[in-house]
């Protein structure tokens, strides 16, 4: 994924990149953007020194992306889905709930776990080097 960006701020070893996708991006939905909401900013390692009004080629491997993509999706999905079966074989005959209401609600209280734990994990760092962005050129 290879997107072009402009230096907004320069503090330390790191830069500031903001991208404002124009209205005639369509709705595709892969950089999760809203349309409400097109602009975009991220902090990244300046390794080529790019200053203030810099326009850069920022990049995130494949592999990331994807690993990022499966964090997102993958495992709050598997979560779903464990609380389904979690819901319908153990939890509704020990309680005598109805069968199909207690695997959807336990497969949401498990999707929800899973997206509030990777929301801690993510504020605490543990993502922040594995999928950052990098520069790969300054443009101009």
């Amino acid at each position: 994924m290879l997107e072009i960006m402009e230096v907004i701020d320069v503090s330390g070893d790191e830069a500031t990149v903001y991208l404002q996708r124009h209205t005639a991006c369509g709705d595709c939905g892969k950089c999760m953007v809203a349309k409400q909401n097109l602009d975009m900013k991220a902090t990244l390692k300046n390794t080529l020194g790019a200053k203030v009004g810099d326009r850069v080629s920022v990049e995130m491997e494949l592999r990331g992306l994807l690993g990022a993509s499966f964090i997102m999706y993958g495992v709050p999905l598997a979560a779903f889905f464990i609380g389904l079966l979690l819901g319908f074989n153990v939890i509704s005959p020990a309680t005598g709930m109805e069968a199909n209401f207690c695997a959807f609600i336990t497969g949401l209280v498990l999707i929800s776990a899973a997206y509030l734990f990777i929301r801690l994990l993510d504020r605490r760092g543990v993502f922040r080097e594995r999928y950052r962005l990098t520069m790969k050129g300054i443009i101009g």
